[in-house]
């Protein structure tokens, strides 16, 4: 299955990942973030479009250049899916779940920065990006539902806004 976001995309500005591309010798790439962009890339996907369209862009996306109506498609999710990706790393890098609850690791002799206002833009932008209607910018439900041969998708609009007090 190809993949529309890569570890490169992490590697400077706000969605910044340390060692997105692994540092170590003999490893191309950081397989856990390869894993989480693989999983969250199916996710959002299966969400926004069904079963069916889904597998019809993957096999879109094995053309080059990707087949039509899905090539504004790819742009679309292209724009959108880093921010869901990088919500996911936060999850899987930065919490520790426990038999208790879940929290965040001591620092040894240094302070530990907060993760949740990152988690919180990056999560808002993404949600944004997906179902904002009537936005400045047309989101993937609008561009969905306007486009032919995209128009019969089961849409369905699961993510909400967060806020950083968890409210």
């Amino acid at each position: 299955m190809p993949s529309i976001v890569q570890p490169s995309d992490f590697t400077s500005g706000p969605l910044r990942i340390p060692n997105a591309v692994s540092g170590n010798v003999g490893e191309a790439e950081n397989a856990d973030l390869v894993a989480i962009i693989a999983q969250s890339e199916k996710e959002v996907l299966l969400m926004a479009l069904g079963k069916t369209q889904y597998e019809a862009f993957q096999t879109a996306l094995e053309t080059d250049p990707v087949a039509s109506p899905y090539d504004g498609l790819y742009d679309k999710v292209k724009e959108l899916l880093p921010y869901f990706i990088y919500c996911a790393w936060l999850r899987f890098a930065e919490v520790n779940l426990t038999t208790v609850g879940a929290g965040k690791g001591d620092a040894q002799g240094q302070t530990q920065a907060d993760i949740n206002l990152r988690f919180v833009t990056a999560w808002n932008n993404f949600v944004r990006l997906y179902s904002e209607i009537d936005g400045h910018e047309q989101s993937l439900l609008e561009y969905l539902q306007e486009t032919d041969g995209l128009s019969d998708a089961d849409f369905r609009q699961p993510y909400t806004y967060a806020n950083q007090f968890g409210l």
